[in-house]
Protein backbone atom coordinates (compact mmCIF):
# COMPACT_ATOMS: atom_id res chain seq x y z
CA UNK A 1 0.00 0.00 0.00
CA UNK A 2 1.05 3.34 -0.93
CA UNK A 3 -1.46 5.05 0.86
CA UNK A 4 -3.37 5.44 4.11
CA UNK A 5 -6.41 7.65 5.36
CA UNK A 6 -6.21 8.47 8.69
CA UNK A 7 -8.87 10.08 10.57
CA UNK A 8 -9.11 11.75 14.26
CA UNK A 9 -11.93 11.62 16.24
CA UNK A 10 -13.70 14.21 17.55
CA UNK A 11 -14.60 16.92 19.36
CA UNK A 12 -18.02 15.21 20.57
CA UNK A 13 -20.91 17.54 19.29
CA UNK A 14 -22.84 16.62 22.35
CA UNK A 15 -25.43 14.95 20.15
CA UNK A 16 -26.51 11.57 19.68
CA UNK A 17 -26.55 9.57 17.01
CA UNK A 18 -22.75 11.06 16.55
CA UNK A 19 -21.60 13.39 13.65
CA UNK A 20 -20.64 11.74 10.59
CA UNK A 21 -19.25 14.23 8.71
CA UNK A 22 -15.39 13.42 9.40
CA UNK A 23 -16.06 9.37 8.81
CA UNK A 24 -18.08 9.92 5.79
CA UNK A 25 -15.43 12.06 4.33
CA UNK A 26 -12.42 9.47 5.43
CA UNK A 27 -14.47 6.74 3.60
CA UNK A 28 -15.27 8.34 0.73
CA UNK A 29 -11.25 9.13 0.31
CA UNK A 30 -10.77 5.70 0.99
CA UNK A 31 -13.13 4.11 -1.59
CA UNK A 32 -11.62 6.96 -3.81
CA UNK A 33 -7.99 6.61 -3.51
CA UNK A 34 -7.82 2.16 -2.30
CA UNK A 35 -6.12 2.38 0.28
CA UNK A 36 -6.90 1.60 4.22
CA UNK A 37 -8.66 3.68 6.77
CA UNK A 38 -7.24 4.50 10.35
CA UNK A 39 -9.65 5.79 12.58
CA UNK A 40 -7.71 7.01 15.74
CA UNK A 41 -8.90 9.19 18.93
CA UNK A 42 -12.56 9.04 20.57
CA UNK A 43 -13.97 11.14 23.32
CA UNK A 44 -16.57 8.99 24.43
CA UNK A 45 -14.57 5.78 25.64
CA UNK A 46 -14.56 3.94 22.96
CA UNK A 47 -18.82 4.23 21.78
CA UNK A 48 -17.59 6.60 18.74
CA UNK A 49 -14.67 4.87 17.54
CA UNK A 50 -16.96 1.81 17.81
CA UNK A 51 -20.11 3.55 16.16
CA UNK A 52 -17.18 5.13 13.35
CA UNK A 53 -15.64 1.61 12.80
CA UNK A 54 -18.83 -0.18 12.45
CA UNK A 55 -19.66 2.49 9.93
CA UNK A 56 -16.81 2.18 7.83
CA UNK A 57 -17.08 -1.61 7.22
CA UNK A 58 -20.70 -1.34 6.64
CA UNK A 59 -20.27 1.44 3.82
CA UNK A 60 -17.42 -1.04 2.29
CA UNK A 61 -13.92 1.11 3.02
CA UNK A 62 -11.13 -0.83 2.56
CA UNK A 63 -9.26 -2.06 5.59
CA UNK A 64 -10.96 -0.12 8.59
CA UNK A 65 -9.00 0.24 11.69
CA UNK A 66 -9.73 1.46 14.70
CA UNK A 67 -7.02 2.56 17.59
CA UNK A 68 -8.43 3.81 20.75
CA UNK A 69 -6.64 6.65 22.39
CA UNK A 70 -7.25 7.25 25.98
CA UNK A 71 -5.36 10.51 25.88
CA UNK A 72 -8.19 12.00 24.26
CA UNK A 73 -6.29 14.96 22.45
CA UNK A 74 -4.64 15.19 19.46
CA UNK A 75 -0.94 14.39 20.32
CA UNK A 76 -2.05 10.73 21.58
CA UNK A 77 -4.31 10.27 18.26
CA UNK A 78 -0.83 11.34 16.29
CA UNK A 79 1.18 8.96 18.10
CA UNK A 80 -1.73 5.85 17.62
CA UNK A 81 -1.60 6.42 13.81
CA UNK A 82 2.11 6.76 13.42
CA UNK A 83 2.31 3.64 15.55
CA UNK A 84 -0.02 1.56 13.22
CA UNK A 85 1.31 2.72 10.37
CA UNK A 86 4.74 2.11 11.42
CA UNK A 87 3.62 -1.65 12.40
CA UNK A 88 0.90 -2.20 9.63
CA UNK A 89 2.09 -0.13 6.33
CA UNK A 90 5.85 0.92 7.01
CA UNK A 91 6.40 1.65 2.90
CA UNK A 92 3.48 3.61 2.89
CA UNK A 93 3.99 7.28 0.80
CA UNK A 94 1.39 9.22 1.55
CA UNK A 95 -1.15 9.79 4.72
CA UNK A 96 -4.05 11.84 3.80
CA UNK A 97 -5.47 13.04 7.21
CA UNK A 98 -8.72 13.76 7.52
CA UNK A 99 -10.45 16.12 10.04
CA UNK A 100 -12.11 19.33 10.63
CA UNK A 101 -10.41 22.29 8.57
CA UNK A 102 -9.75 24.53 11.78
CA UNK A 103 -8.11 21.64 13.39
CA UNK A 104 -5.78 20.12 10.23
CA UNK A 105 -2.75 22.74 10.73
CA UNK A 106 -2.12 21.79 14.76
CA UNK A 107 -2.89 17.71 13.62
CA UNK A 108 -0.58 17.90 10.39
CA UNK A 109 2.25 19.15 12.79
CA UNK A 110 1.05 16.37 15.59
CA UNK A 111 1.07 13.55 13.06
CA UNK A 112 4.34 15.01 11.16
CA UNK A 113 6.39 14.82 14.28
CA UNK A 114 5.04 11.48 15.62
CA UNK A 115 5.89 9.87 12.00
CA UNK A 116 9.46 11.33 12.24
CA UNK A 117 9.52 9.87 15.47
CA UNK A 118 9.04 6.54 14.09
CA UNK A 119 11.54 7.27 11.26
CA UNK A 120 8.97 7.43 9.13
CA UNK A 121 10.26 10.72 7.26
CA UNK A 122 9.17 9.34 4.16
CA UNK A 123 5.30 9.79 4.75
CA UNK A 124 4.05 12.62 3.59
CA UNK A 125 0.93 14.29 5.19
CA UNK A 126 -1.67 14.94 3.31
CA UNK A 127 -4.41 17.60 4.26
CA UNK A 128 -8.32 16.46 3.84
CA UNK A 129 -10.48 18.84 5.81
CA UNK A 130 -13.99 18.66 7.01
CA UNK A 131 -15.71 21.69 6.16
CA UNK A 132 -18.59 21.31 8.63
CA UNK A 133 -19.31 22.64 11.64
CA UNK A 134 -18.04 26.46 9.99
CA UNK A 135 -19.51 28.41 13.50
CA UNK A 136 -18.22 26.28 15.49
CA UNK A 137 -14.50 26.23 13.85
CA UNK A 138 -14.45 29.64 13.90
CA UNK A 139 -15.00 30.37 17.80
CA UNK A 140 -12.41 27.59 18.32
CA UNK A 141 -9.96 29.10 15.43
CA UNK A 142 -7.77 30.78 17.96
CA UNK A 143 -7.36 28.01 20.41
CA UNK A 144 -6.51 25.75 17.85
CA UNK A 145 -3.37 28.76 16.69
CA UNK A 146 -2.94 28.62 20.12
CA UNK A 147 -1.77 24.87 20.15
CA UNK A 148 -0.23 25.25 16.85
CA UNK A 149 2.00 27.66 18.18
CA UNK A 150 2.53 24.83 21.26
CA UNK A 151 3.29 22.38 18.74
CA UNK A 152 5.95 24.33 16.70
CA UNK A 153 7.94 25.54 19.85
CA UNK A 154 7.32 22.13 22.08
CA UNK A 155 6.30 24.13 25.23
CA UNK A 156 5.21 21.56 28.15
CA UNK A 157 1.51 20.88 28.21
CA UNK A 158 0.29 23.16 30.80
CA UNK A 159 -0.13 21.40 34.69
CA UNK A 160 -3.56 20.01 35.21
CA UNK A 161 -5.45 21.07 37.91
CA UNK A 162 -6.40 18.99 40.39
CA UNK A 163 -8.96 19.90 43.62
CA UNK A 164 -8.10 22.40 45.95
CA UNK A 165 -4.85 23.16 43.77
CA UNK A 166 -4.38 26.03 42.04
CA UNK A 167 -2.05 27.32 39.24
CA UNK A 168 -0.40 29.22 41.41
CA UNK A 169 0.43 26.51 44.26
CA UNK A 170 1.71 24.30 41.25
CA UNK A 171 4.00 26.75 39.63
CA UNK A 172 5.44 27.84 42.93
CA UNK A 173 6.11 24.55 43.82
CA UNK A 174 8.68 23.90 40.73
CA UNK A 175 10.94 26.63 41.97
Amino acid sequence: MHSVVIMFCGPFYGAYPFHFGRIDRAIALSKAVGCPLVICGDGTDGLELEAFHARARHAGAPLPIARYNRKRNTLGDAISAAAVIAAEFPNAQRAYLVTDWYHLPRSVIRLSRALRKRCLDHVAVMPAPVWDHFRHGLWRLPWEILGCWHALARFPLPPKRGKGSSLRRTSLRRL
